[in-house]
């Protein structure tokens, strides 16, 4: 297979020394396909002579090497180890890398505890000491590993290095992220050969942090990462960084120079394959086995499914879900469902839900243009009847409480066959500098990969977002702005918003929404179909009733009458006839919102054909500005009052 593209962009951009200093972001921690690498660790491989000799040849699937000088990788970092070596290598330029990064010294006693020869101590202390490192090798490498001493093999020199050293972690290398970065330091100011240093999770270790109140220690790493660019400059070294979110890496590094490239999420493509892979090898049974067909034509049609249903996530995720589903004894449509809805919700910190459409535009009473609208501005374009041209990049759903809004974006994103998303703004804010910028990145990274896509804000008035957002210290601002952003970008995404009172709204949030939908109390013939259904969802014995007595009542509203009703009806001796008209006058409405909230939706409506035929407000209302009252006429000459 061929290297992925964010790799021969690095390689390419390293061969024309257009940089020297990177940052890999977003996808980091996951297996990158084809490979059971890291991204890091196949960067490794990439530049590391001794792990090209000893392993990549034995790999089925390694990614195919690029001419590129030879290098060694001097120093490597990890959560789960700290900082190492990445393999364990035994060349001669990872030995004088060695050499180059140990200072200082101990008591010789230890080291004779050890049962290292006397003559050697003395030698290798004189020799770090002198900081010869040619010395080093000639005179204590090479001898532990020649027939004068056949006992010592590299891995105890290894350690009586670090014994000398000091202040190491059990891999021979300083432990805390201060000397570590100075010993990186130190090989990159030195030239006898070439080193790749890569440091995972660097978010870790340089957090966006405000420098005024930031440790002397922290400031000292940054400033040593400042020198390394020149460092760079003269030299052939290559320093890899890793984060999952470039929001939580120090502003200071992206200042400075460094390129970053984005490590994409897996395709859908590569979600089934791995889903094959991973289910054949273990052997999980679930809903992919059938009675009749092969094994492995079954196993390829059911991970075909399982890759469209784990769109967002990682390769790893995927294994997660493939050895929970061996647990349970079963591979299913619902587990897959169930573990995807939990990683997203965490990996977003609880602004990014998943949920399953349960209905379709049928099940939504009334609002007949509406459904028109959606269907031919959304569903015919993503079913490939019409031009994408049409598909908005959002709708706004405005009008009264208890409408009826939610449940239309569901039921349009179970037309469509999308991914239903319901996005919530207020998770999206962290307690840390950086954090809640990298969380909307993450929200509109995992939006995006589960194109085509619904993503539905209720409330949106109530959210409080502007481009004056005051008080944060800008944050608020710049999570505004980047929502922004994506919903003018996103590719098959349709943003849907959902308020009561749009025009508390932001304007440029507002200029987002191509499209608004005034979703009002039914009238009419409309008002009657959805009396009569609410009545049959909640089992009210069939009866007459005059509609215009539910005029000015919600969805909500009518729910409660009929449920009141019910109520009345077993309670008392009386027809179903008169408990509904006793349950009408014992449930109030809320007219004086509904007018407000109808008048603001009527004055944002951009498209006439978005508005419905007839709209409900009431005579008193006839004098107000803006949008007049009473009945709009279906002629639209105007209104009639």
């Amino acid at each position: 297979m061929t290297n992925p593209e964010w790799l021969t962009n690095l390689t390419e951009k390293y061969k024309a020394q257009a940089s020297k200093f990177f940052v890999l972001s977003g996808n980091v921690d996951d297996y990158v396909p084809g490979t059971m690498h890291t991204p890091a660790m196949l960067v490794a491989a990439q530049f590391d002579r001794a792990y090209y000799g000893s392993q990549l040849a034995r790999l089925k699937n390694g990614a195919k090497r690029e001419e590129l000088p030879q290098y060694t990788v001097a120093m490597y970092s990890n959560n789960a180890n700290g900082f190492t070596f990445p393999f364990d290598v035994k060349n001669q330029e990872i030995q004088q890398f060695y050499a180059a990064i140990v200072s200082g010294r101990n008591t010789k006693e230890k080291l004779l505890a050890d049962n290292y020869p006397e003559s050697m101590i003395d030698r290798f202390i004189q020799v770090l000491e002198s900081r010869n490192y040619l010395e080093v090798v000639g005179a204590v490498y090479k001898p532990l590993i020649s027939q004068e001493h056949p006992k010592f093999t590299h891995s105890q020199l290894f350690e009586a290095a670090a014994t000398v050293a000091g202040n190491v972690s059990n891999k021979g290398l300083p432990a805390a992220a201060e000397p570590a970065i100075a010993a990186m330091n130190r090989v990159l100011a030195q030239d006898k050969t070439t080193s790749v240093i890569i440091v995972e999770n660097a978010e870790l270790i340089f957090p966006d942090m405000d420098l005024r109140v930031a440790p002397e220690g922290f400031r000292r790493m940054l400033g040593t990462i400042k020198d390394w660019f020149k460092l760079l400059t003269e030299s052939k070294h290559l320093v890899v960084f890793t984060t999952r979110n470039p929001g939580l890496l120090s502003s200071w590094i992206k200042k400075i120079g460094a390129t970053f490239l984005d490590i994409p999420l897996p395709s859908l493509e590569e979600r089934s394959a791995y889903a094959a892979m991973v289910i054949d090898n273990h052997d999980v049974p679930g809903d992919w086995q059938q009675e009749e067909g092969e094994r492995q034509q079954q196993i390829k049609q059911w991970s075909q499914v399982m890759g469209r249903l784990t769109a967002a996530l990682t390769l790893v995720d995927l294994e997660d879900i493939v050895l929970l589903a061996r647990q349970e004894g079963s591979l299913t449509g619902e587990l897959v469902s169930r573990i995807k809805r939990e990683k997203l919700l965490t990996r977003t910190n609880g602004s990014l839900e998943v949920r399953q459409p349960r209905h379709k535009l049928d099940a939504v009473d009334g609002h007949t243009k509406i459904k028109e609208q959606l269907v031919k501005t959304v569903v015919n374009p993503l079913k490939g009847k019409v031009s994408m041209k049409r598909f908005p990049n959002g709708i706004l759903f405005s009008g009264p409480a208890g409408t009826g809004k939610t449940f239309l974006a569901e039921a349009l994103a179970g037309e469509a066959n999308m991914s239903f998303m319901v996005g919530n703004i207020n998770a999206i804010f962290g307690r840390y500098v950086g954090e809640s910028e990298a969380n909307i990145d993450e929200f509109v990274r995992v939006a995006v990969a589960n194109a085509p896509a619904l993503i539905f804000f209720d409330e949106l008035d109530a959210m409080g977002l502007s481009r004056e957002s005051g008080g944060d210290s800008g944050v608020g601002s710049r999570v505004f702005n980047k929502l922004l952003q994506a919903m003018g970008q996103a590719t098959g995404v349709v943003w849907i918003g959902a308020t009561n009172r749009p025009l508390s709204i932001d304007a440029a949030m507002l200029r987002r929404f191509s499209k608004s939908a005034p979703v009002l109390l039914q009238t009419g013939e409309e008002l009657k179909v959805a009396v009569g259904n609410c009545m049959r969802r909640n089992e009210y014995p069939p009866c007459a009733f005059d509609v215009s007595l539910f005029e000015g009542y919600t969805g909500d509203e009518i729910q409660n009458v009929v449920i009141k009703a019910a109520e009345l009806l077993e309670d008392y001796d009386t027809t179903p006839e008169h408990a509904l008209t006793e349950a009408l006058g014992r449930i109030r409405r809320a007219t004086q919102d509904v007018v407000s909230m109808t008048k603001e939706a009527l004055e944002i409506v951009k498209d006439t054909d978005w508005m419905p035929d007839s709209y409900w407000l009431p005579q008193e209302a006839a004098a107000a500005p803006v949008t007049g009252g009473g009945r709009l006429s279906n002629n639209w000459d105007g209104l009639e009052i």
